[in-house]
């Protein structure tokens, strides 16, 4: 009985595999064959690849325009801010002037002119001094720490 039931189940088997050999014979009339459906996957596969590099070139020069518009911007901002800064130190080096010329015609009562300029001169002078050590001190603890933070 075993005997029937395997060659019955064989018999089963053989014929669904012949189906499955009809539908592929049935596929390869139509014209298409592995190496056809191979083909065009390599062709959509090339085409998917193109177009990702496409999309990536776009990217990066979309990236590379708004780099350079920030920079033309953070140029132009730091133009515009050097030029009010500068025209702020010149006006403010005029007033100082001035009031440097009216403290020196202020002391002429009680000291003579050249006297009270070189008074005027020494106190702006030590004022330059006192203003550039600090200056310097401020730039070297921002040095050390700018080291440290490193570290």
């Amino acid at each position: 009985m075993r005997n029937e039931s395997s060659s019955i189940d064989f018999r089963q088997s053989r014929s669904a595999e012949s189906r499955d050999d009809r539908g592929l014979d049935d596929r390869l009339d139509d014209g298409a064959s592995i190496g056809d459906a191979l083909g065009r996957l390599l062709s959509a596969s090339e085409q998917v690849l193109i177009d990702q590099i496409d999309l990536t070139r776009l990217e990066v020069e979309q990236a590379l325009n708004r780099l350079r518009d920030d920079a033309e911007t953070t140029v132009s901002r730091v133009t515009r801010g050097a030029v009010l800064l500068g025209s702020g130190v010149a006006l403010a080096l005029g007033g100082w002037f001035m009031l440097m010329a009216a403290l020196i015609v202020a002391l002429d009562g009680t000291l003579s002119r050249p006297a009270s300029t070189a008074l005027v001169a020494g106190a702006n002078l030590l004022l330059a001094l006192v203003l550039g050590r600090a200056g310097l001190g401020v730039t070297r603890v921002g040095g050390r720490e700018a080291a440290r933070a490193r570290n």
